[in-house]
């Protein structure tokens, strides 16, 4: 049995490891973040471009900024070593979007959990006490 969990241990690390790494590369080549700097008239436009340039790392690859925040990510699951989520595009900590985030986040996963468990129990029974009929084959298809 330990070897089971130890086995969907492993395997669970990598597939987050790469559901990260999709994600980040998708909002990597989603859009430029210098795009709204591109259209300042601004007299310091070119020292605005390349200070977000500098706090984003947009001068490396985007392979090796991936590595870079996988680095800081992994701060925050090492006991003593420092968090570090990154920097949004417009400059702010990800770290304090994350805190001002997580209690409307919870309540939809929770209001979600609840609607699912209600709706799949209440469809549960009535397929259960029609058993082999049209909603019943209907239900198992959708489900």
């Amino acid at each position: 049995m330990l070897a089971f969990i130890a086995r969907r241990l492993v395997v669970s690390f990598f597939v987050l490891l790469a559901a990260t790494f999709v994600m980040y590369m998708l909002v990597a080549f989603a859009g430029d973040p210098l795009e709204e700097l591109y259209f300042d008239t601004s007299p310091n436009r070119d020292a605005k471009i390349e200070a977000r340039t500098e706090a984003l790392n947009l001068d490396t690859p985007v392979l090796l900024r991936y590595l870079g925040w996988l680095g800081g990510v992994s701060g925050c699951v090492i006991p003593g070593a420092e968090c570090d989520w990154g920097l949004t595009a417009t400059g702010q900590q990800v770290s304090t979007l994350i805190g001002s985030a997580i209690g409307q986040t919870l309540q939809l996963v929770i209001a979600a959990t609840v609607i699912a468990l209600v709706l799949g129990v209440m469809g549960g029974v009535v397929t259960a006490l029609r058993q082999y009929s049209s909603l019943d084959y209907s239900a198992t298809f959708a489900a």
